[in-house]
């Protein structure tokens, strides 16, 4: 007999000393399902050393108080991208009692206000800020009715705030992750990833069968992004018969210039339904060839290339914008297509997909198996755990740099 009587004390003994994390992801929102749910679940599934506690998105809401109290016996506290003053003071809070943050950006925040490229669609002006020394400190975008300048620079200024509190910053690819190195050196790389297990291809109904289904899909903050196609999507239409655009996005009212002219039978338009159900979804749109148009700025650079990866997931080939996302995970004409942003550019290589079904098939295979070999959740949960052991174990000092 050991010293705590049986084994089933023993166990819960052990079970004692396991460090426990805390996790208050970003709501239930797609964001909050790539960088938190899917990974963390996966870990928790494959095996983690960790006490890991994901907040479930019914629990959203909750006051400051009943994070502190609910989450009191963490030794680590993560959270989803911080950005107004009660996270920072959060932040703040738990750096005082000895705990462990860290906190997670797919997005540099610090670039956009209000951080999300869709309000350029509705008219917005520069704004340029500038420090008590004359020099430009940073630039503003500034919407009538919606957000001001003083609103912008307090997200700034709390932005700022949080990642001085954090021990350690996770992030999605290299790129952004050397952007939040500009404010901390504490930055570590857990990538976007696909879990096989969610992803499965589905039997093609026979309705579909003389159709190319060519697809995309995302929210509304990518007006810019699909507004590059207006003229593909025309010109398909006109060219190819059996094509239909087959869309998965929020009913915009200003994207509708983007489909202007195409008849109703040559556009399958759904809106979004619960992430429970999205690869399921995604799945039974039955895909022919995958669209991810990206305009070329900063914003976008900083994105990782996880489009690409759920189409790869369902088997079919992609044509890319030829910058930073795509062109790192991509190998042109290998396991997918890399395009310039002209008309001409996505009409030459969408029509050699269009035209022949083998290249169609040989390229969507390809795809998955690049993205099943690179990119699987088994791999790449594993990160999330490195991550926590090194800050638990004091890798990361903490910085307060401004």
């Amino acid at each position: 007999m050991n010293q705590f009587g049986n084994p089933v004390s023993a166990i819960k003994h052990l079970n004692s000393l396991r460090r426990k994390v805390f996790i208050l992801p970003a709501g239930f929102s797609g964001c909050a399902w790539w960088r938190y749910r899917l990974p963390l679940n996966k870990l928790i599934k494959l095996g983690s050393k960790f006490d890991i506690f994901i907040k479930q998105s019914s629990e959203q809401g909750l006051t400051r108080q009943e994070i502190i109290q609910q989450s009191k016996e963490c030794d680590l506290f993560g959270v989803q991208a911080p950005g107004d003053p009660d996270a920072a003071a959060l932040l703040k809070f738990y750096h005082s009692e000895k705990k462990k943050i860290v906190i997670d950006y797919d997005d540099f925040s610090f670039d956009l206000s209000p951080f999300n490229p869709r309000y350029g669609a509705l008219g917005i002006k520069e704004c340029t800020v500038f420090d008590e020394a004359g020099k430009e400190k940073m630039k503003w975008r500034d919407m009538e009715n919606e957000f001001d300048l003083k609103h912008n620079q307090e997200r700034y200024e709390a932005f700022t705030a949080c990642v001085k509190e954090a021990d350690l910053v996770t992030t999605t690819t290299e790129y952004l992750a050397n952007k939040f190195r500009e404010k901390t050196p504490n930055v570590a790389l857990c990538p976007n990833s696909i879990d096989f297990d969610l992803w499965k291809p589905l039997p093609r109904p026979e309705k579909y069968n003389n159709q190319i289904r060519i697809g995309w899909f995302g929210g509304d903050s990518h007006y810019g992004d699909i507004k590059i196609l207006k003229d593909v999507f025309k010109n398909l239409v006109a060219k190819y018969p059996n094509v239909v655009i087959t869309l998965q996005a929020p009913p915009v009212p200003f994207w509708n210039d983007v489909f202007e002219g195409i008849p109703p039978n040559r556009l399958d338009w759904k809106y979004w339904v619960d992430l429970e159900y999205y690869t399921l979804l995604l799945a039974n749109r039955h895909f022919d060839i995958g669209l991810c148009p990206l305009e070329d700025n900063d914003f976008n650079r900083c994105k990782s290339g996880i489009k690409h990866f759920e189409f790869g997931a369902l088997k079919v080939p992609t044509v890319c914008t030829n910058i930073v996302p795509y062109n790192l995970v991509v190998k042109d004409k290998e396991t997918g297509f890399l395009v310039e942003n002209t008309t001409e550019a996505w009409m030459d290589t969408l029509s050699k997909l269009i035209e022949n079904k083998e290249l169609r098939l040989s390229m969507g295979e390809a795809n998955y198996q690049d993205i099943y070999k690179n990119h699987n959740i088994n791999q790449h949960c594993m990160a999330w755990e490195k991550a926590f052991s090194e800050v638990l174990e004091g890798k990361y000092s903490h910085v307060d740099k401004n």
